[in-house]
């Protein structure tokens, strides 16, 4: 089971990093530099905000050996109440924002991309739900239509010249396209529950991933949100394209490991010789996946090779 939604969750990573990647050689020669440098510069406060809009309830849904249907509901309202207290903030603060980096379009970019916390919000139990049921087959399909899809529609808008507002709504499609298929898939909806008692004890154990991932957050965001502020958007917009290729590595190798086995642990918890041989099979294979990435995909010469390759086809606008 492990190996199976291993394998299924890093051939969808490989699906839509590749096609991430296809979409965004494109987009290169239909945009500038500083339309990413502009949506880079959101994104920042988009991942740390995120964070608190899911308070780590997710994985703590995941992680409960049994789980009633008034805590899904009971997270459900949670998180959509939060999306909603952030999108305000966010749409009231936009201004400010935009003040900030000194660049006006930031403003009515935020504002309108802070509605997306409220979409993204309607699905984080019903992924929780598939993960739990451990069906990365599903999510994996997920990610690469919705990465396809959204994709092919900027490549569209930036060919009849709309510019930025081309990723936002490649933003728009790929989060409503997920949380249309989560529904499906998870066969799960919402009622008008709430039960203190489930969220404290939620919340419990959801606020330690919450301070870890914001933690982590706020420091991998540092050197976007410094670059933005002190170079030009043109520099910021080189510098997140580079930064986007260079995490590939992490999400072949350890992201896929975290995601499934997460779930599959959680299950086992209370075997604990079970789990540590678990552990200790799978770091193994982490590791000589990272390695073999890092030696072969992207050792000194390959990369050279690979940059004059990619300069070649975008031209000026290198990543590397």
């Amino acid at each position: 089971m492990i190996k199976r939604n291993l394998i299924w969750d890093f051939v969808g990573r490989l699906f839509n990093q590749g096609i991430t990647f296809v979409i965004s050689i494109v987009l290169a020669r239909l945009l500038f530099p500083e339309d990413f440098a502009v949506i880079a510069m959101v994104m920042v406060f988009f991942i740390i905000a995120n964070v608190f809009i899911e308070f780590g309830l997710k994985e703590a849904l995941v992680q409960t050996d049994e789980i009633s249907n008034i805590q899904f509901n009971t997270v459900f309202w949670i998180n959509l109440g939060v999306a909603v207290i952030f999108t305000s903030l966010l749409y009231f603060l936009s201004g400010a924002i935009s003040e900030f980096y000194k660049l006006p379009k930031l403003k009515s970019i935020i504002q309108v991309l802070s509605f997306v916390f409220i979409l993204n919000s309607l699905g984080i139990v019903h992924r929780a739900i598939l993960i739990r049921d451990i069906n990365f087959k599903f999510l994996s399909k997920i990610n690469v239509f919705s990465s396809f899809v959204s994709g092919g529609i900027a490549i569209y808008l930036a060919y009849e010249g709309f510019g930025v507002w081309s990723l936002v709504v490649q933003y728009y499609i790929s989060a409503l396209i997920k949380q249309c298929f989560l529904w499906y898939g998870s066969r799960w909806l919402p009622k008008m529950e709430f039960d203190y008692s489930s969220a404290k004890l939620l919340v419990k154990f959801g606020k330690n991933i919450f301070f870890s991932g914001l933690l982590n957050n706020i420091f991998t965001q540092l050197d976007i949100f410094i670059i933005g502020k002190v170079f030009a958007p043109a520099t910021l917009g080189y510098y997140s394209r580079a930064k986007n290729l260079d995490q590939l590595i992490g999400s072949y190798s350890a992201g896929s490991l975290h995601a499934v086995l997460f779930p599959v642990l959680s299950k086992i918890q209370n075997d604990k010789t079970q789990i540590r041989e678990i552990v200790k099979k799978y770091f193994h294979l982490a590791a000589f996946v990272s390695f073999f990435f890092r030696r072969v995909v992207v050792s000194d010469s390959r990369r050279t090779y690979c940059a004059s390759i990619f300069r070649k086809v975008v031209g000026d606008y290198t990543l590397f």
